[in-house]
C-alpha cells in the first residue's frame, strides 16, 4: 500500500506495529519512500516461525523477539514516516519474492531495477511485483531498452501461475519510443502446451514442459511481431531479453511452488 493513495490510512504516521497468529514465512516491509527507493530508510521483519502475538514498539530498532527476524536499512528516521507497507503472506508468494530479490543486484534506480548490457546494447529489468492470486501467483515486471539520448522502448510482462507451478497465462505490452506498434497478449494458449500437461503425470516435469512451451511460444511471436518492423540493434535483441527475463524471474516463482524436489508447498 502506498500509503499517499490510501484514502483509509494517514501518511507519515507509524511508529510501532502489533500483531498476532502469524504464520511462519510472513513479511513485513515498512519503506519510507512511497515507491520503494532504496535510498530511503526500510525494514523488513519476517517471521520464521509462527507467532501468536508480539508487538514492534518502535520501527528503527530490532525487538528481538522469538520467531521474528529483523532487517534495516538506513540511518534512521523511519518511525513517523512510513509511506508504504508491504505484506507477503506465508508460503508461495514471500518464498517467491524473496528468490527474485536475491536472484541479482537492484542496485540501479535507487535499489529499484537491474541494469545490464547484451551485445553493446543496455537494457534495465525493474525489480518485479509478487502478488497472490486464487492459489497462485502473479509476477509483474517492467523492462526497458535503454537508449541514451533517445526515448527508452519499454515492456511490461505478466505471467500467471496456479498453485501447482503451471503457466496459466502470460503477456507482454511492448512500446517503442513511446508509441506501441505491438502488444502481444496470447489469448489462445499454446495447444501444445495443454497436451504436455495432460501427458504428463509429475507435478515438477508438468510445470517445467509447460513453463518451457508457453514462454517459448511468446518469444516466437514477439521475433515474428518485431522482425515485421524492420527493427536492428538494440531492438532486434529486445524480444530475446524479455524472455530471458521471464524465463529467469518466471522459473524461480515456479520453483517456489513446485520446487526441484517435486513436492508442491
Amino acid at each position: 500500500m502506498n500509503l499517499k493513495k490510501e484514502r483509509n490510512w494517514k501518511n507519515d504516521e507509524i511508529r510501532s506495529v502489533g500483531f498476532s497468529d502469524i504464520g511462519g514465512g510472513t513479511i513485513l516491509e515498512l519503506w519510507d519512500s512511497p515507491d520503494k527507493r532504496d535510498s530511503d530508510d526500510w525494514i523488513r521483519v519476517e517471521f520464521t516461525q509462527q507467532v501468536p502475538s508480539g508487538k514492534i514498539k518502535n520501527v528503527e530498532r530490532n525487538p528481538n523477539l522469538p520467531g521474528v527476524s529483523f532487517r534495516k536499512t538506513g540511518s534512521g528516521n523511519l518511525a513517523g514516516k512510513v509511506s508504504q507497507i508491504v505484506i507477503l503472506p506465508h508460503g508461495k508468494a514471500s518464498q517467491a519474492y524473496l528468490g527474485i530479490e536475491s536472484s541479482r543486484s537492484w542496485a540501479a534506480k535507487d535499489g529499484r531495477a537491474f541494469e545490464y548490457e547484451v551485445s553493446d546494447s543496455n537494457f534495465r529489468v525493474w525489480k518485479p511485483s509478487v502478488t497472490r492470486s486464487t492459489g497462485g501467483v502473479v509476477l509483474v515486471f517492467k523492462l526497458d531498452h535503454i537508449r541514451g539520448l533517445a526515448k527508452d522502448d519499454a515492456a511490461a510482462v505478466t505471467m500467471v501461475f496456479d498453485g501447482a507451478g503451471i503457466l496459466q497465462s502470460e503477456s507482454v505490452e511492448l512500446k517503442f519510443a513511446g508509441e506501441n506498434p505491438v502488444a502481444q497478449a496470447l489469448d489462445a494458449r499454446n495447444a501444445a502446451a495443454k497436451e504436455l500437461a495432460d501427458a504428463a503425470t509429475d507435478p515438477r516435469a508438468k510445470a517445467l514442459l509447460v513453463f518451457g512451451a508457453m514462454v517459448g511460444a511468446m518469444q516466437s511471436s514477439l521475433v515474428t511481431s518485431v522482425a515485421g518492423l524492420s527493427q536492428s540493434g538494440g531492438r532486434q535483441l529486445f524480444p530475446g531479453v524479455i524472455t530471458a527475463q521471464m524465463k529467469e524471474l518466471g522459473a524461480i516463482v515456479r520453483d517456489a511452488l513446485v520446487p526441484p524436489d517435486g513436492h508442491e508447498h
